[in-house]
């Protein structure tokens, strides 16, 4: 008797989808949607519920079912058309297909035109959003015919603005900057101690936070300010050397405008090689380093400089106790091309030299470093940019020393001159490209040069022989190369991010050359350790950025 009843439930189970979607002989001829779907209606039983003034005037072909389900048939008689359904029974609702449109552009400075990373584009309506990248690219995909957007960013007034969006909408935003006084702000912590973004160990760094920095002899410092910060330490006292979470200097990777610095100190280490009035962005990682860096240990300081301004000439300076710098910024054809030059130079020789002379017999001494920053604009069109930037910057020091031995015999003397020299050099060609509202390229051809020189003479002068020698030491690395970055945004919540690189290096540990000579015969003359490594360097990378749910985020990569 139970398994009779067990059978009985199982054929009423396996018969009730056919009563719900029953097989169905019709046949259509060249008509409106509308008119098929009252042939259906009267085949099934279905009842339709549409907008009638859109349904009329989508056409169908002519068409033949024979014992097909009368759901597959509807389907078949929407394929092809803006209109999908939603059944219920024997209520049937026509309804629009949802297209996503999509949004995207630039936000720039109104003042300046500079472009503005890390701005939030909110749409509360839908609950969605997104931030512009590091060139101040944004987009965004909506399933809306037009959006009400806010966009917010730090020391900028707030920008409500209504967008009718099309297929593809291109949209450039123009922030404000702020200058509202404001009252005394209390904050409180968050009992959230998590973070809420996907990268971790992230730290975008404001210049104005390094302009506010207390300052050691008057000088603005990036690296001082970086040291700050939790996870880096100083390294020796008064120093701009890095240690993060444990590495040791030579394990960060510094960038920038995109090529690799080495060694980036003035003054043995004193001051950092950064020109504030140059920079408009610094993010440091600390680790959980993204896919496309690569290369170092311990940290990565992506370092961007401005743009230059757009619209109007203006300048800045600063004279201090160390050193003086002047930046001049602007455009030399307004909204087309832009430019930024900015300089620095110390002078602590200028006033050690009048006093080191007077005590120890000392003929000359040098002690300076300079940085020269210079960057080129042009915007091409509305989806191409050109920049061209570089840096220059050196550290001399020299040390020129006479001892008479004999104030009888001023030609007997001792004599020892002592140089050292080292400094970066680099250039950066860049080519930005927008191929639609979600896809965003950065192309790139670079170099950088690092070299370090100590050099030291002697000359003795004793009973009418001379004895003159000569050592010196050159080290340093040279980078050439390119690459190419895609970003590609499918979604406001989905980032993915790929590209390909290419790297020539040239290392010269050291090479040491001696030459001496006794009463103007050579006696020694030699090159040793004079070797160049030659090394070739390709990198590919993809990483996904993606917010699968408000509480589950997930930053994968590859490189």
């Amino acid at each position: 008797m139970r398994i009779c009843l067990f059978v009985l439930l199982l054929c009423c189970s396996l018969r009730l989808p056919a009563q719900q979607t029953p097989d169905v002989n019709i046949s259509f001829a060249a008509t409106s949607l509308d008119t098929a779907l009252h042939l259906l209606g009267e085949k099934t039983g279905w009842q339709f519920s549409f907008e009638q003034s859109r349904i009329r005037k989508v056409q169908v072909p002519a068409r033949v079912f024979n014992r097909v389900p009368a759901e597959e048939v509807l389907k078949a008689l929407l394929s092809g058309t803006p209109f999908t359904y939603q059944r219920n029974g024997a209520r049937v609702l026509i309804i629009p297909r949802t297209v996503s449109k999509t949004i995207s552009g630039f936000v720039t400075d109104a003042a300046s035109g500079e472009r503005l990373p890390g701005v939030v584009l909110a749409v509360p309506a839908l609950q969605y959003g997104t931030v512009t990248n590091s060139f101040g690219y944004y987009s965004m995909s909506l399933p809306v015919d037009s959006v009400n957007l806010q966009l917010y960013f730090l020391g900028y007034s707030r920008l409500d603005t209504n967008v009718a969006l099309l297929p593809d909408t291109r949209m450039h935003f123009a922030l404000r900057v702020n200058s509202q006084q404001l009252r005394e702000v209390t904050v409180k912590a968050q009992p959230e101690s998590f973070s809420k973004s996907s990268q971790m160990s992230r730290i975008t760094i404001p210049v104005t936070m390094v302009a506010s920095t207390p300052r050691i002899m008057g000088e603005k410092d990036l690296f001082k300010t970086l040291q700050l910060l939790p996870g880096v330490k100083q390294g020796t006292e008064g120093t701009s050397a890095l240690l993060v979470r444990g590495g040791t200097p030579d394990q960060n990777l510094i960038l920038l405008d995109g090529a690799p610095l080495y060694n980036p100190m003035h003054l043995l280490g004193v001051f950092s090689t950064f020109n504030t009035a140059a920079l408009k962005d610094v993010t440091l990682y600390k680790g959980a380093f993204p896919a496309r860096y690569g290369g170092r240990l311990s940290s990565v300081i992506d370092i961007t400089t401005k743009d230059g301004h757009m619209q109007q000439t203006h300048g800045e300076g600063s004279i201090g106790l160390l050193a003086s710098s002047l930046s001049v910024e602007g455009p030399i054809k307004k909204d087309t091309t832009s430019f930024i030059i900015s300089a620095r130079r110390s002078y602590p020789d200028l006033f050690v030299t009048p006093f080191a002379k007077s005590e120890y017999g000392l003929q000359k001494f040098q002690l300076n470093f300079y940085d020269i920053n210079a960057k080129l604009h042009h915007r091409i069109s509305e989806k191409d940019q050109l920049y061209f930037s570089l840096y220059t910057g050196r550290d001399y020091m020299r040390v020129r020393m006479t001892n008479v031995k004999d104030e009888n015999s001023p030609d007997e003397y001792s004599l020892t001159d002592a140089k050292v020299s080292w400094g970066n050099h680099t250039a950066t060609l860049r080519w930005s490209h927008v191929y639609s509202g979600k896809l965003f390229s950065n192309a790139m051809l670079l170099g950088s040069r690092y070299r370090m020189r100590i050099a030291n003479e002697m000359e003795d002068t004793y009973g009418g022989k001379s004895l003159v020698g000569k050592v010196q030491l050159n080290s340093g690395i040279e980078d050439y190369g390119g690459k190419i970055d895609f970003d590609y945004r499918p979604q406001p919540a989905h980032t993915v991010r790929f590209g390909v690189s290419a790297m020539y290096r040239v290392f010269t540990p050291g090479a040491i050359s001696e030459r001496q000579q006794e009463s103007g015969t050579v006696t020694l003359d030699t090159i040793s350790a004079n070797q160049r490594i030659n090394g070739a360097e390709t990198d590919l990378y993809m990483e996904d950025d993606w917010e699968i749910t408000p509480k589950l985020k997930a930053n994968a990569g590859l490189h």
